[in-house]
């Protein structure tokens, strides 16, 4: 498959995947119902239905289906690997820059910041211009109480949000279906209703602004486009 056909395919797949083929009303290319001055997005496709392209080629492609970037597969097995991002991800972020385009979300599989790669991680993330990451997912052990399991996570994501204040950097994590920590959501309250932290330590904001702008960010900022392609 040339690049010219992947450009295609990547294109389509990504306005279907945004519901937005089916739209006869409008006119030129439906991302621009996206992209109205009055009410701007910023979209970025999820890298891992790329890996198939090198950077440039990515890059490339997620131009072609104007995208405003790629949210970054930087984990285990993706597009960047954590144990090469100090070399990589200036290499993705280059190649994403030179087509015009930005890296300001990536998905990631940090869980622990005592795992050894988590700090090298966000750190070279935030120098990178990478602004929100998704966390990886915390399973649930069956052999301790669910009062010890949320213990046990909470623990682990107020030391990511002290490393998360000192990046600089938004984590996020994804109630993805199944039988994980946070599918059915209440648990995932539960953990983080009562953490304190600084979402935009540059500006002089009460919690409930910092909370209502981190809310005005994702649902009008960002979004991540995944396919689900098999």
């Amino acid at each position: 498959m040339d690049i010219v056909n992947r450009r295609n395919f990547v294109k389509t797949a990504g306005i279907a995947a945004a519901g937005l083929a089916a739209a006869p009303s409008l006119t030129g290319s439906p991302l621009n119902l996206l992209r109205e001055e009055s009410d701007p997005w910023r979209v970025h496709f999820f890298s891992r239905h790329l890996q198939f392209l090198d950077y440039a080629e990515a890059a490339d492609a997620c131009l072609a289906a104007e995208m405003n970037g790629a949210d970054l597969a930087l984990r285990p097995g993706g597009h960047v690997l954590p144990e090469n991002v100090e070399r990589d991800l200036p290499l993705a972020e280059k190649a994403f820059r030179n087509a015009g385009l930005n890296i300001e979300m990536m998905a990631s599989g940090i869980t622990d910041q005592d795992d050894p790669l988590t700090e090298k991680v966000l750190q070279t993330a935030s120098e990178m211009g990478i602004r929100f990451y998704r966390l990886g997912y915390y399973s649930y052990d069956p052999a301790i109480s669910m009062i010890n399991n949320l213990e046990k996570i909470k623990k682990k994501m107020n030391g990511l949000a002290r490393l998360n204040e000192k990046y600089k950097i938004h984590g996020a994590y994804q109630n993805h279906a199944g039988s994980n920590f946070g599918a059915p959501v209440c648990d995932l309250w539960e953990v983080i209703r009562d953490m304190e932290y600084e979402m935009f330590p540059e500006k002089e904001m009460t919690l409930a602004e910092q909370k209502e702008q981190t809310i005005h960010l994702m649902r009008k900022d960002l979004v991540s486009l995944k396919s689900y392609l098999s």
